[in-house]
């Protein structure tokens, strides 16, 4: 070890230069730390894959689930293999003007704390994979076992970004202009489902 070490061993030197973990921040708007708070954390990218998960929709997410568990953040890290987003939507009270039911998901590994890359096949699309049912499910709707080959296939929605509010709009171009693609919804609500990948992260 170098004297140049030996003067650094409580600093975060030593472990970006030694050590294969990842050192991740999370600010305040992201994980319960309170305002103005951030949170570091080392993950191992062999282990796990840090990713973001975001969801548009003109109606109310209710509740959503990854793997069954709730996501309380639009960060997750699960490992790399199979997995299923679930969501809960419900129709918006007291709404200010006419509800215009749609679902607009993306899933990508992040690079920055401002850009990610989407995961192939996770992003909302018409393609069939994204499940759907009114009817309230059983209660182990959200896990990964639970067979959902009869639910309905959701389809793309005639929603165009100039009949939403302002504050959704931006959030709407950004995800479409990353290959997403709007989904339709009965106005009443729904649950969903989609299965999708994470691949291992490159060492």
């Amino acid at each position: 070890m170098s004297d140049d070490d030996d003067l650094k061993l409580n600093t975060l030197h030593r472990f970006s230069k030694h050590s294969r973990l990842v050192l991740e921040s999370h600010s305040h708007c992201e994980v319960p730390a309170g305002c103005g708070g951030a949170v570091l954390q080392w993950l191992d990218p062999r282990a796990t894959v840090p990713l973001r998960i975001e969801i548009n929709t003109g109606l109310l997410s209710q509740e959503t689930f990854l793997d069954g568990q709730p996501l309380r953040s639009s960060r997750a890290q699960p490992a790399p293999g199979e997995h299923v987003l679930a969501i809960h939507l419900a129709a918006p009270k007291n709404a200010r003007r006419a509800v215009v039911p749609y679902l607009l998901v993306t899933i990508g590994r992040v690079l920055t704390p401002q850009e990610i890359a989407p995961l192939p096949g996770a992003l909302s699309a018409g393609d069939g994979t994204w499940r759907m049912t009114g009817p309230r499910p059983p209660a182990d709707w959200a896990s990964v076992d639970f067979a959902d080959a009869a639910w309905s296939r959701l389809g793309p929605s005639a929603v165009s970004a100039g009949q939403l509010d302002e504050w959704a709009r931006a959030d709407f171009e950004r995800m479409t202009a990353l290959g997403a693609v709007a989904l339709d919804l009965p106005a009443a609500g729904a649950w969903v489902r989609k299965r999708f990948t994470v691949p291992r992260s490159q060492p």
